[in-house]
């Protein structure tokens, strides 16, 4: 597995993931905001 892509752990051994939660995110801004989040490593919900 690609380091980059490996689960981050901080000094007490929990995981350090990115995680977005976007409501509203059908479309218009906030959309693209969810896919931005998306396409920069962010573990994604989309919410209507």
């Amino acid at each position: 597995m690609n380091e980059e892509m490996a689960p981050k752990k901080d000094t007490n051994g929990w995981n350090m993931q990115k995680v977005a939660i976007v409501t509203g995110s059908s479309s218009g801004i906030w959309y693209a905001t969810s896919l931005m989040l998306a396409r920069n490593g962010f573990y994604t919900c989309f919410s209507a």
